[in-house]
């Protein structure tokens, strides 16, 4: 499985929950799980279906990525993975009922690593 295998190959990456609506009155919401990685490991992580959603023609602006940042929406399957091993490998670094949540991993900071990156 995806996560597992970022785990084993040492990636930092971390995982977002958001939240969408189909109305404006926000009577169904549903939950979208990705996963977001760096850039710098765009090359590898490409055959895993990582975007780097950059592309002002193929994305709208709110979902283009951050400089530095590259994605990838999570399967049924892959979400099922996640919860498994949420408790053991992650911790939840943002909580918004109407936004969703950010995990990251316990041992490598996402955001530590991302802003060495930018701040380079």
């Amino acid at each position: 499985m995806i996560i597992k295998k970022l785990i084993r190959k040492g990636y930092c990456f971390s995982i977002m929950k958001s939240y969408s609506s189909l109305n404006k009155s926000k009577d169904y919401a549903n939950s979208e799980y990705e996963i977001l990685a760096l850039m710098e490991d765009f090359k590898e992580l490409e055959p895993e279906d990582f975007q780097t959603n950059q592309n002002t023609l193929e994305c709208p602006p709110r979902w283009l990525n951050p400089d530095g940042i590259i994605s990838r929406v999570m399967e049924a399957n892959e979400i099922r993975e996640f919860h498994k091993i949420k408790d053991e490998y992650f911790k939840e670094v943002f909580s918004d009922p109407k936004t969703g949540n950010i995990y990251e991993l316990k041992n490598n900071s996402f955001k530590k690593q991302y802003k060495n990156i930018i701040n380079t």
